[in-house]
């Protein structure tokens, strides 16, 4: 995917404050926010691996309620059976229009299985630079997935933005991950960014309106967002429309630089002069900007950086400043199979 010349910047920007929260060291002298964000995904990851996937699972808890009984009365096994069957009918009922979503993204519903059903969540921050992310099934890693969610936003900056995190390795200090986010900027904007050992590394930029014209980038609207990662592939698709994919082990595409602003005719006027250096200043800071995410993708592919096999998904809201609130629902997660 082509950057635009318009708002690759902002993925710059994006990335650069993941890695600016997420990066901050645990000790005294780090920023509290960022402190704080780290300790809670922290102990979130931890959380969730303690629960070996036990909890919030009807059917896993029915079986267990079903052998614990094994050993008493034939009428109590009996009901235990009957309540696992109905624990399975929910299972199934739950996870029949997932699997007829999976076949608008070409994906087989018999070679694979649901990881989990997320409840509606919502994510709200109101902070400079600031980010928030949940799951209440931390403990899962994902390899090759699909996730998707009906994501309801309200931005007072278009490079804010929601999405998910993918394939973190969960470090508090010097994370590595994916972020995939969909902002109102660019009337509508899809960017993947990359962190590497707790530093931003890159990313891409994609524009959902040019393929699905349904994407609608205002305030208090849903859109669903998908993103399907396969190896170091991955897909991405909105209101269940393809607009894009990637993969990481290409080489990146040469940047697109957006055209510098145009000199007043009367160049012995102040105030239009001083307007003309604030635009230059910025024109030069977004082309550094586009520069560096090129060479960091550059530098990614001589190298043959490693691919992030698996590892930890999140949701999350990032804000460049201002009150950012992501509504998730009908949120899903499905791992295929290895």
């Amino acid at each position: 995917m082509k950057p635009s010349p318009r708002t690759t910047w902002i993925l710059c920007a994006i990335v650069a404050l993941l890695g600016a929260v997420l990066a901050c060291s645990s000790g005294s002298g780090g920023d509290p926010t960022a402190e704080a964000i780290n300790q809670m995904f922290a102990l979130t990851v931890t959380a969730g691996a303690a629960k070996t996937g036990g909890e919030g699972n009807p059917l896993l808890t029915a079986q267990v309620e079903a052998t614990a009984q094994s050993l008493a009365l034939q009428s109590t096994q009996a009901a235990n059976v009957e309540l696992n069957s109905d624990a399975q009918k929910a299972t199934a009922a739950a996870e029949a229009p997932i699997k007829g979503e999976l076949k608008l993204y070409g994906i087989d519903p018999e070679k694979g299985h649901v990881a989990w059903i997320h409840p509606p969540v919502t994510l709200e921050v109101d902070n400079y630079m600031a980010i928030d992310y949940a799951n209440e099934y931390a403990g899962t890693i994902a390899a090759d997935f699909v996730i998707a969610a009906d994501i309801t936003w309200n931005t007072e900056y278009g490079s804010s933005g929601c999405g998910y995190m993918l394939r973190s390795d969960g470090n508090q200090n010097t994370p590595n991950t994916y972020l995939a986010l969909i902002t109102r900027g660019g009337s509508g904007h899809l960017v993947f960014g990359i962190l590497a050992n707790g530093e931003p590394d890159g990313g891409y930029d994609i524009f959902p309106r040019d393929y699905d014209r349904s994407f609608d980038w205002h305030n208090d609207v849903t859109n669903r967002f998908t993103v399907m990662g396969r190896g170091s592939v991955f897909t991405f698709y909105t209101n269940g429309v393809w607009v894009g994919q990637i993969d990481l082990k290409d080489p990146p595409p040469d940047p697109v630089m957006p055209a510098p602003p145009a000199k007043p005719a009367d160049q012995n006027d102040k105030n239009l002069m001083d307007q003309y250096k604030d635009q230059l200043a910025e024109y030069e800071d977004q082309v550094a900007q586009i520069q560096d995410n090129h060479m960091a993708l550059m530098g990614r592919h001589e190298a043959n950086a490693p691919i992030l096999e698996k590892g930890f998904v999140s949701l999350v809201t990032v804000s460049e400043s201002g009150q950012t609130t992501c509504h998730f629902d009908n949120t899903w997660l499905w791992l295929m199979d290895e």
